[in-house]
Order: structure tokens, then sequence, then C-alpha cells
């Protein structure tokens, strides 16, 4: 049975730890769940997709002010804004239209020519640049924020997390019982 048990709590982890690493956040205002990917932009896009969504898409200054009060202002997050298909033409990956935008002054830049995808945090209240799909093994270890709707976020993934963190305790309380009968 423990066996059994540490099986269940490691495929937990792992499943958890190819889509995510956060426990989802709920936003009451926009009725979207919103959660940590990793990953470069394409990778935390395909993230959030199997998750059901896609990259966040930031409509206004008070769902950005939100980010920032659940997500941090300090490390730089992927957001499903781009430009791939057409340079200048700023696009979010869910179809959603444009209807807010954060850039700080001399942004976009394409600098290079190959800054497609862009990252919040940049600089003060959260403001957005535009860089090159970095790959997650890079030194700008971005991860991306995906925002997905639906009543319960992975209930699969969720249920197997549950079950191996109960498995967890049980496995830890088997070893302090085991340490205290031999003292």
């Amino acid at each position: 049975m423990p066996i059994l048990s540490i099986i269940v709590f490691v495929c937990a982890l792992l499943l958890n730890s190819q889509q995510s690493f956060a426990l989802p956040i709920y936003n009451s205002a926009t009725d979207h769940w919103y959660d940590v990917v990793s990953g470069n932009w394409t990778e935390s896009e395909t993230a959030s997709q199997v998750l059901g969504g896609h990259l966040v898409t930031i409509n206004d200054q008070d769902e950005q002010t939100w980010l920032l009060q659940n997500f941090g202002s300090t490390p730089r997050y992927w957001i499903g804004f781009n430009d791939i298909a057409t340079e200048g033409t700023f696009v979010w990956s869910s179809g959603e239209p444009v209807t807010y935008t954060n850039w700080p002054a001399g942004e976009p830049s394409n600098s290079q020519g190959s800054e497609h995808y862009v990252a919040m945090n940049w600089g003060p209240n959260g403001a957005w640049n535009d860089f090159p799909n970095f790959s997650h093994e890079s030194w700008n270890n971005y991860s991306g924020i995906a925002e997905y709707s639906g009543a319960t976020p992975e209930p699969s993934t969720m249920l197997l997390f549950g079950i191996g963190g109960i498995a967890a305790g049980l496995i830890k309380r088997k070893k302090c019982r085991t340490k205290s009968l031999k003292a």
C-alpha cells in the first residue's frame, strides 16, 4: 500500500509540473481562472491551451492591477499579446479584441527584428515589452500566465494532487511513528 501511495504522489507532481506550478487563482471580475505555466512563449501558450485557455488577455487597467496584486510585479510573465502574423500588428492569442495596452516609452521596439512575443513587468506598473521567443533554458527564465474559464480548474490534476498530498502526509506520519517506536 505505501508504494502505491508514493507512485500516486509522484505522478501527481509530474502531471502538475508539466502544465503549471501554482494553484489556480480565480478572478470574480472576469469569471476566469489564472495559473502560471512554464516555458518560452510558444510552450507557455501550448500549456495554456491544455488548460482550456490561452496566455492571459489583459483587457483593462483593472485586470492588469489584479494580475500585479496576485502574481507580483517582479517576475516577468509572458502574456498572450504578439505580432507573430504581421510585424507591428499586435493581437491576443485568445482572438479577443485589443482594448488596452501597457507599453512604456520606446516599446514595442522589435529589437534586432526578432521581438514578436510580449511579457509584462518590464517596468513600473507591470509595463510590457516585446521579446524574442526565449527558451526556458536561457538566462531569461520567464513563465506565462494562463487564463481560462470553467467551474473547476484541471479536475483530474487537482484530484491526483490531493491524493498525492494525503499520501505524503500518511508517509510522514508513518515515519514519525517509526522513529518514536525506535526511541
